[in-house]
């Protein structure tokens, strides 16, 4: 079935809703609150994630991006990825200018979170060519803004010194500026507790440095980055790491049919002046494709972090809104935290994914009854235009039993949805 009409998604959600809730008691989400986020999503005219590159055995990030690190601004062939099988609109037919818009909907079980329909982002930016074809490396000039936040996004150059035809131990990219890094597994969704303990929540963990990647084989892939560093976007902020940082990401991706799989890991730290503790983090990550290993008679595919990090969790509870009790806050500011990312895609059709998420963090990995989590089940739906619409039920769990009673909107049941269009 390749269309996938309203009515037919606003009944697979009504199922999965009503599955949802028997599941996991969420209460009182209204079904024409649902609807409304559907209808008003539908008719509005992406971001590359893991999935498509491990779908496709790709593991250079410049196939569709044009950081080595990956996400940020799409290249010609991102844009028309980006299409995933509609006749893609002449405004995708160029990577020039950029833009990418994100409505969202919460709604939390306690009503008294932040709920409701917002907007989440409006990026804008562009990129050029600084160099004539004939010149023995490429130099690219990137930069890019959240308008609607007024918040600092990528802002750097880029060298390339061979291109993606090539393999070699040599670096193939140099970057310089404000960017994002790459840590742990790829994931956009600034939610993803694995992504705010290590720092690494694509909205807002900007870093300014120097990055040089490298491509020694087709499935292998090496970038270090040297940063002024712990989400500073190139701000010399009192406390936040000022002298330096490093980070480093190594992913293997197997190029034979019989090995459909990559598996990656991650580590930075950062040096902080002296008398301050030294944060750092890792991560070990990786994905299965069983469409790969079927030969597409199971189209599903199975992604995966484990990461850990010290001396973060005091920015771990200001960028997630918890733990809010106080005295539990000051004994584990310390402390070691670990944390556990899973996702299930199945691909029902080529343009709707049937999505399963477990994410976990425990602060105190010495205390893991303490930890708190989330199952989440949902739907994702590419439409035309290059958009991209989410809906997902999160049922949570606490552990802590001083966090129960007063919940956060990230440790808290929730009806979760997401347009996104892009340019």
């Amino acid at each position: 079935m390749k269309n996938f009409s309203l009515n037919s998604l606003f009944f697979t959600c009504h199922y999965f809703r009503h599955l949802l809730l028997s599941l996991s008691k969420i209460q009182k989400i209204y079904t024409f609150k649902l609807l409304f986020v559907v209808v008003l999503s539908w008719h509005q005219p992406g971001e590359t994630r893991p999935e498509y590159g491990l779908k496709h055995g790709i593991n250079r990030c410049t196939a569709c991006h044009i950081s080595p690190a990956g996400g940020g601004i799409k290249n010609l062939n991102g844009k028309l990825y980006g299409a995933h099988g509609f006749k893609p609109p002449s405004h995708l037919r160029q990577d020039f200018l950029s833009a990418d818009i994100r409505f969202g909907y919460l709604q939390p079980k306690k009503k008294e979170n932040r709920s409701g329909l917002f907007v989440m982002a409006g990026l804008v930016g562009g990129q050029i060519t600084l160099t004539e074809k004939e010149s023995p490396y490429e130099l690219k000039a990137v930069l890019s803004h959240d308008i609607l936040n007024s918040a600092e996004w990528d802002a750097f150059v880029r060298i390339q010194y061979y291109d993606d035809t090539e393999t070699s131990w040599k670096p193939q990219h140099f970057l310089f500026g404000r960017y994002h890094l790459q840590f742990g597994l790829l994931n956009d969704e600034h939610r993803t507790y694995t992504k705010l303990q290590t720092l690494s929540q694509y909205n807002s963990s900007l870093e300014m440095g120097a990055l040089f990647s490298g491509q020694p084989y087709e499935s292998l892939h090496y970038d270090v980055s040297f940063i002024n560093g712990e989400s500073s976007k190139g701000r010399l902020n009192p406390g936040q790491a000022p002298l330096w940082g490093t980070s480093s990401n190594l992913r293997w991706m197997p190029q034979s049919p019989r090995t459909p799989f990559f598996l990656g890991g991650s580590l930075k730290n950062y040096k902080k002046e002296d008398g301050l503790s030294q944060p750092w983090a890792h991560s070990v990550y990786g994905g299965f494709s069983f469409e790969r290993a079927t030969q597409g008679l199971m189209r599903a595919d199975i992604l995966f972090e484990v990461a850990g990090s010290q001396h973060l969790n005091q920015s771990f509870q200001a960028n997630a809104g918890f733990p809010l009790d106080t005295n539990y806050l000051n004994l584990i500011s310390n402390t070691e935290s670990k944390g556990y990312f899973t996702q299930f895609n199945y691909y029902l059709t080529p343009k709707v994914t049937l999505q399963f998420k477990f994410d976990r963090i425990e602060l105190n990995k010495d205390f893991p009854a303490d930890g708190f989590e989330k199952l989440g089940i949902g739907l994702k739906h590419v439409l035309p235009g290059s958009g991209l619409f989410y809906l997902r039920f999160e049922k949570a769990q606490i552990g802590q039993p001083n966090e129960k009673e007063n919940p956060s909107s990230l440790a808290d049941d929730a009806l979760w949805a997401l347009y996104q269009i892009s340019i």
